[in-house]
């Protein structure tokens, strides 16, 4: 993607831990962090949903779970981006390109593309990085 921080699965995993660990050491002693599991919001879509509401004190709604029949309207909204200096950097139809999926339902049959898109190199190069990290968060390494 346009925004990663590099190829490598290296730098992927790194970048990933570094992510996960600032989040969670600057949430530790807040009382404004919630921390939510992919995989939850994905296969417990309503209950995890309910979770965050009443964590930010926000009325649940039904229309929530179908949030993608609104998408196609606010992704109406989106620009291209440009670098500081004004060059063009990422069009509006790339942007909406990169943002297909969000138009559809979460298709819980992708939860696990890691395991057959990774090869097997890949896999235990992010496991030599952030193996820690996902063994701490409770995922298969």
């Amino acid at each position: 993607m346009w925004f990663s921080p590099g190829w490598e699965i290296e730098t992927q995993a790194a970048h990933w831990k570094e992510c996960v660990l600032k989040a969670r050491h600057d949430g530790a002693n807040g009382s404004d962090y919630l921390e939510v599991r992919y995989e939850d919001l994905i296969l417990k879509t309503r209950e995890t949903l309910n979770k965050i509401c009443r964590f930010i004190d926000l009325y649940y709604d039904e229309t929530m779970l179908r949030y993608y029949e609104r998408v196609p309207g606010r992704l109406k909204e989106h620009k291209g981006r440009s670098l500081p200096d004004g060059t063009p950097f990422l069009t509006q139809a790339q942007r909406l390109s990169q943002q297909q999926r969000t138009m559809e339902p979460p298709d819980p049959a992708r939860f696990f593309a890691w395991k057959t898109r990774m090869r097997s190199a890949e896999r235990s190069r992010f496991q030599f990085v952030a193996g820690d990290l996902l063994r701490d968060l409770g995922y298969e390494v």
